[in-house]
Parts: structure tokens; C-alpha cells; sequence
């Protein structure tokens, strides 16, 4: 998918930090999107990039639930006649000491980081096999592919995103589907509302870096598979 022009790609958590800047540059790109999110004000705000709805729908859906992601994806497919790449960039995250972790929150995390990919991602793949093929591409961060102290629960939903990518990978290559993992460092998103322990803000992505990285993925030749894709500021990186 060398060039985005005309292509049609979904974004889950598109409507707010990364999956936002993702849906802005995606268009820029003459892509056509559609967007989820959790909110309504966060649709409201995705849908002033583009208030004709011309080149982008956007919907309030929650990936936990498989009647959203279908409902979601349908309507992208229903509106623009296909579907070419997938974004998987809704997620939660959660840093604490592993004692103090309920099961609420390891229910949270797992149900939209893990789950969340595995509804959207086999809600879509037909649509993207009568397509000819295309591109599914979670965001995993850091924390995906290096462990650290607080993170244990975050840091294991987030290697569950890796692995199922990793072989999907496999599985799907035959049918000119191409799978791959982002992994930035930190960045500055509403991820980290109510999250202690934010690093400053000379240390931290911004959104637009992501989103750059993710069109540059999606922009390589058709031979080309950007399996794991790590990117870092240069002022805070873990080496995994």
C-alpha cells in the first residue's frame, strides 16, 4: 500500500490523541477514514476535520464489545465500498504496583488493549481479503517489548498485543495481509489522565510522531513488512 490516496482505513480510538492525529494526517494523505471512539464529545471533536463527512465517518463504539466493532466496521465498508487497513489504536493503560491491582483494572486493560484487537481485527479481515489484501496495525508502545517495575499488568496486555500480531503475521501473509506492532516510547496523550509518574514533557512523542511513524508503515511497498516498529524520543529511550 504504497500510496494512501483513495485507500480506506479504520482507526479505533481515533478520536483523541493518537488515533486523532492519525485520522487528520490520514486524509491529508487523500485517504478515506473512519474513526471510532468512547466519547461523545471526542466524536464531536474527530468530526470537525471533515463536517461534510465526504472522506470521513466517525462513530461512537466501544472495541470490548464485538457488536460495536461490527457495527463499526460495516458502516466504514457501507460508506466507502471497501476496506484496505486497520489501526488498532484504542487502548487503556495503568501503572501501579502489581499488589494494588485490582481485577477491575486487569479486566479493563486486557478487555479494550487485547480483546478490543481481536474483535476489530476479525470483524474486518474479510472485508480486507475481497479487498486483494492490506494492513492491520496495533500500537503497542514501549512497554510492549520491555518490561518495567509498576507496569506488570499494562506490560502484559501489551505483550499479548504483540504475540497475537506476531502470528497473525503468519497466518495472514498468504492472503497479502501484512501485520505490524508500533512501539513508541512515551507520549504526550490523554493516556496518561489519572496516571502518576508522567515524564516531562521535553522527554515525551507527541501524538503527530506516531502518526507519521503509522502512515509511514502503511506507505511502504507491497513487499515490505515493518513487523516491529520502534520509535523513541531521543531524550528517553529504553532499549529493549
Amino acid at each position: 500500500m504504497s500510496g494512501l490516496s483513495e485507500k480506506v482505513v479504520l482507526v479505533t480510538g481515533g478520536t483523541s490523541g493518537i488515533g486523532l492525529a492519525t485520522v487528520r494526517l490520514l486524509m491529508e494523505e487523500g485517504a478515506y477514514v473512519g474513526a471510532c471512539g468512547l466519547s461523545a464529545e471526542g466524536v464531536a471533536r474527530a468530526t470537525e476535520l471533515d463536517p461534510s463527512g465526504d472522506s470521513l465517518l466517525v462513530m461512537q463504539a466501544d472495541v470490548r464489545r464485538r457488536e460495536d466493532c461490527q457495527r463499526f466496521v460495516e458502516r466504514v465498508v457501507l460508506q466507502f465500498g471497501r476496506l484496505d487497513a486497520v489501526i488498532h489504536s484504542a487502548g487503556v493503560g495503568h501503572l501501579g504496583a502489581f499488589a494494588d491491582t485490582d481485577e477491575a483494572t486487569y479486566d479493563r486493560l486486557f478487555d479494550t488493549n487485547v480483546k478490543g484487537l481481536y474483535h476489530i481485527a476479525q470483524v474486518a479481515l474479510p472485508h480486507l481479503v475481497s479487498a486483494g489484501g492490506g494492513h492491520i496495525v496495533a500500537i503497542a508502545g514501549i512497554l510492549g517489548i520491555k518490561p518495567l517495575a509498576t507496569a506488570s499488568i499494562y506490560a502484559a496486555s501489551k505483550y499479548a498485543v504483540v504475540g497475537m500480531c506476531q502470528s497473525l503475521s503468519h497466518e495472514l501473509r498468504r492472503q497479502n495481509i501484512r501485520v505490524s506492532v508500533l512501539c513508541p516510547s512515551g507520549v504526550d496523550s490523554p493516556f496518561w489522565e489519572g496516571i502518576p509518574g508522567k515524564p516531562r514533557a521535553d522527554m515525551l512523542l507527541q501524538p503527530e510522531d506516531v502518526a507519521q511513524a503509522i502512515v509511514q508503515i502503511l506507505q511502504m511497498p507491497a513487499h515490505v513488512t515493518p513487523n516491529l516498529y520502534v520509535i523513541q524520543h531521543i531524550n528517553h529511550q529504553i532499549w529493549p
